[in-house]
């Protein structure tokens, strides 16, 4: 059981659509050039994140097997990064939601307790990131209407 959701959380991260992304580049503006840069971000500490889960899954017993990237991610070549960066979120939201629930289910094992709650901490982490670079912050919305007037 630990290791179907060990092998969930290793295909949900390093099949992620912010790795995707990094794969295919999408178009950014040189306004959003920290955007991207965060996306940058997020996919490393996925990649690292997969080898951790791969680890873990090995030691288990098991085969990691990251599985192929989603065929629905292939829309979104040649797309903004502006409307790629939602898609990226409600994805995390997604894994962050099944990293969660897990953790109630899993009290028993203290050393897989340990590895989900920095998956969720990391993933929370990596939300918050891109939600700031995406959206700006309360007072960068403010500044920027009180500019325009």
């Amino acid at each position: 059981m630990a290791i179907t959701l060990l092998q969930m959380l290793l295909n949900r991260t390093a099949r992620s659509l912010a790795c995707y992304s990094v794969h295919v580049r999408p178009w950014v503006s040189y306004r959003r050039e920290g955007l991207w840069q965060v996306i940058e971000e997020i996919a490393s500490r996925h990649r690292e994140l997969s080898i951790r889960l791969s680890e873990e899954i090995v030691r288990r017993g098991g085969i990691p097997n990251p599985g192929g990237f989603p065929p629905a991610n292939a829309g979104y070549h040649d797309l903004a990064i502006e409307y790629i960066a939602p898609k990226i979120i409600s994805e995390l939201e997604k894994t962050l939601n099944a990293v969660k629930q897990a953790l109630c289910n899993y009290h028993d094992d203290s050393k897989l307790r340990e590895l989900l709650q920095q998956i969720a901490d990391e993933f929370t982490a990596e939300l918050e990131s891109l939600q700031e670079s995406l959206y700006g912050t309360e007072s960068d919305n403010h500044s920027n209407h009180s500019a325009a007037a």
